[in-house]
Parts: C-alpha cells; sequence; structure tokens
C-alpha cells in the first residue's frame, strides 16, 4: 500500500486495502469478533436455559402449592387415631349425610343430588383406589385364600345375611 501506517494500533504499516489495517491488527479484530460471536451464542444459551429453569420452577411450584391447598382442604380438625379403619369412617360420614337425605329432598331436586354425590364421593374415598372386592382378587390370585379365610367367612355370612342390598335411610 502506500506506506501509512494502520489506524488501528498506529505502528506498523497498513497491509489490509479494505480496511487500511496492518495484519496483526486484521488478525486480532477477526479473533475478536469470533469471541464476540461465541459469547453471544453462550448467552443465548443461558438464557434459554434459565427461561427453562423458571419454567420448570412455576410447573413445580404450581403443582406444590395445588398439593399444599388440598392438603389444607382435606386436612380434619381431629386426625383419626392410629389403626382406624376408613370404612368406619366413611360409614360415619354416610351415616351424617343420610341424616340430611330428607331435608334435602324438600330442598329441591339439586340439592338431593349434590348429597347424593357427596355419599358417593365418600364412598370412593373410603374404598380406595386399589382396594377390589376380596371376592375378585382371590380369584385374580393377587392374594394367598389362607390369609384371609377370616374375611372370607365374614364377606360369605353377610352376603347370607342380605348386607349387600341397598340400605334405605331414615324416612323424613
Amino acid at each position: 500500500m502506500s506506506g501509512e501506517l494502520c489506524p488501528a494500533c498506529g505502528r506498523a504499516p497498513q497491509t489490509d486495502e479494505r480496511t487500511g489495517w496492518c495484519d496483526a491488527c486484521l488478525a486480532e479484530r477477526r479473533a475478536e469478533r469470533y469471541l464476540e460471536k461465541g459469547r453471544e451464542e453462550a448467552r443465548l444459551r443461558s438464557e434459554a436455559w434459565e427461561q427453562r429453569a423458571i419454567e420448570a420452577r412455576r410447573a413445580w411450584d404450581l403443582e406444590r402449592q395445588r398439593r399444599h391447598r388440598l392438603l389444607v382442604r382435606v386436612r380434619p380438625r381431629r386426625p383419626a387415631p392410629p389403626g382406624t379403619d376408613p370404612l368406619e369412617l366413611a360409614a360415619q360420614a354416610l351415616e351424617l349425610l343420610e341424616e340430611l337425605r330428607g331435608p334435602a329432598a324438600r330442598a329441591g331436586a339439586n340439592a338431593h343430588l349434590g348429597l347424593e354425590q357427596a355419599m358417593e364421593l365418600v364412598r370412593t374415598l373410603a374404598w380406595g383406589p386399589e382396594l377390589a372386592p376380596l371376592s375378585d382378587r382371590l380369584q385374580a390370585g393377587e392374594t394367598d385364600p389362607t390369609e384371609h379365610a377370616e374375611a372370607l367367612g365374614r364377606c360369605s355370612s353377610e352376603a347370607e345375611d342380605g348386607a349387600d342390598e341397598p340400605r334405605a335411610g331414615p324416612s323424613p
């Protein structure tokens, strides 16, 4: 070129016609642009990672809050003593709900329907998601009949007594 000095460093002669920079400054600028591009890509990756983490925390927080609200809503005022049979608790709840059946029927069909739904939910709660009738579990081979001989005798005597028939509620 013309022998002028590089405008970037002011020490070496210009070698690049387009920029007027020397080879050393041009190489340094290329390396700097390469590193800037890498820093920008790293920043974008970091922001995406942070966004995913925030979304995951939000989902986890929402689930944790939902679970907490559920526990607060269903926590009894007085927990049942250890060894209490959930079926007995459900039976007591159903008896109380059945006492309300007459006034609910007089209040209207919607109240009666709501009461029936509440009673069914109590039954579902007491029964649980995995509790199938013992006879069904025995037929499926899920349990040993000798372990439940007493329960089998109780089930068969209840069936003979007509305990499987629906109970009539108290008359209004």
